[in-house]
């Protein structure tokens, strides 16, 4: 399986992603396709979406750029394709992206999120507890 991303920066309109969202999202009861991609652009993050070669929306996050780290956000893997590493492959594209990077990045779950939390450990090692959330650093 192929597979690709793309990325949105700061409120930037972009053509196809606004379509991948209209053929992914069409049948969703709860929100609109556009209620959904509208929702990404009215965030200053940046947002990664793993898309494979039927482009479907397989998993995505956004990234806040903060004056001292990056923070990963809303990662979502699509339900039917759960279970298949897909959302370390994206964290791994988003971390690759912010290599050359001085700046620390950090990942927080809530300490109840147990498949999140054994899938973040993969990347990152153990979590700090911060609250009631854990906190996962890179850098």
């Amino acid at each position: 399986m192929k597979h690709y991303f793309l990325t949105n920066y700061h409120n930037v309109h972009d053509d196809k992603l606004f379509e991948l969202y209209k053929k992914n999202y069409k049948n969703d009861k709860d929100f609109t396709p556009e209620y959904r991609y509208n929702t990404i652009l009215n965030y200053s993050d940046i947002w990664f979406h793993l898309i494979n070669e039927t482009d479907e929306i397989i998993a995505c996050c956004s990234v806040s750029v903060n004056k001292d780290c990056y923070q990963i956000d809303d990662v979502f893997v699509e339900e039917q394709f759960r279970g298949n590493n897909y959302a370390i492959l994206l964290l791994m594209n988003v971390l690759f992206a912010f290599n050359n990077s001085k700046q620390k990045i950090l990942l927080f779950t809530s300490e109840d999120n147990i498949p999140a939390i054994k899938t973040y450990e993969k990347l990152f090692g153990s979590p700090k507890k911060n609250g009631n959330n854990l906190v996962f650093s890179f850098n």
